[in-house]
């Protein structure tokens, strides 16, 4: 058996389909629990017809989709769970100007 070398800054994290490893997975079992309780709550309400049946399967299928979307690593390995954390962190960044601004009149050569 041949010994390949592998740099030191390849990561590999196991998944089961290409995109889909046990992050994702777990977060799509998380949105099922809730999916089954928000349709089990639909139930409840006994919507006759086909507006009761749509609504339960909107209602289970929809958090285990959005889930999945929040936790899916892009391209360059970030969530958009991730993204929103580093957007939330960078807003309540203090900014400071280190500048000041003068005024045309007050005169810029002095």
């Amino acid at each position: 058996m041949r010994v390949y070398p592998v740099p030191r800054a390849v990561r590999a994290r196991f998944e089961f389909a290409p995109g889909f490893g046990l992050a994702e997975l777990a977060a799509v079992a998380a949105g099922g629990v809730v999916g089954f309780l928000w349709q089990g709550l639909w139930a409840l309400c006994r919507v006759p017809g086909p507006a009761g049946f749509g609504g339960r399967v909107f209602c289970f299928s929809l958090p285990p989709a959005g889930l999945f979307l929040l936790c899916r690593p892009d391209a360059a390995g970030r969530s958009l769970y991730g993204q929103l954390r580093a957007a939330r962190a960078w807003a309540r960044r203090p900014r400071r100007y280190l500048y000041r601004r003068e005024d045309h009149r007050e005169g810029w050569g002095r």
